[in-house]
């Protein structure tokens, strides 16, 4: 019967060794599953924000190329009929196509600060200068979107325009 007893013994530990590595191997199963259902949902945001800056980029890109296109048909064809309205749509190009260069330069300047070539930081805009003691009284009391915009992006070297056309005041190490 002691024969008996320490058999059971034996698969009753045998038993419980195999349920709790099973028990682990579950857990182990559902972590990696969870991790990866996270890494997943993340890719699908990274995507979808890409494909909303590419249709928003795509868009501000449009309006003066086709307003370029349009008055260089125009004036290609010699459709105009007076000089003054020459005068006007080589004025409009001469407006857009700086427009177009200003978005494209931020553009380039978007990619060298998501590459790291580019450092910037932020510094208190003229907003918050004239503000001065109501805008950090009432700051924690705003939400973050309402104080973001007290603030400008300023590269910290050199004096080139950094994105939407801020420019930095002091030039400090960041």
């Amino acid at each position: 019967m002691a024969a008996q007893d320490d058999a059971f013994a034996g698969l009753a530990s045998r038993q419980l060794i195999l349920a709790s590595g099973f028990a682990l191997l579950v857990g182990l199963l559902g972590a990696a599953s969870f991790l990866a259902a996270r890494a997943t949902s993340r890719e699908l945001a990274v995507a979808r924000l890409q494909a909303d800056f590419v249709s928003a980029v795509s868009h501000e890109f449009r309006s003066p190329l086709s307003s370029i296109c349009q008055i260089a048909e125009l004036l290609n064809e010699d459709r105009l009929p007076s000089d003054e309205q020459r005068r006007r749509s080589f004025a409009i190009l001469g407006q857009e196509s700086a427009r177009l260069r200003r978005l494209v330069e931020g553009l380039l300047d978007f990619a060298r600060m998501e590459a790291g070539v580019e450092r910037y930081r932020l510094e208190p805009s003229l907003r918050e200068k004239w503000c001065g003691p109501w805008s950090r009284s009432s700051r924690p009391s705003l939400p973050r979107a309402a104080t973001k915009s007290a603030f400008d992006l300023a590269r910290a070297a050199g004096g080139r325009r950094g994105p939407r056309g801020a420019r930095p005041r002091r030039v400090e190490p960041a």
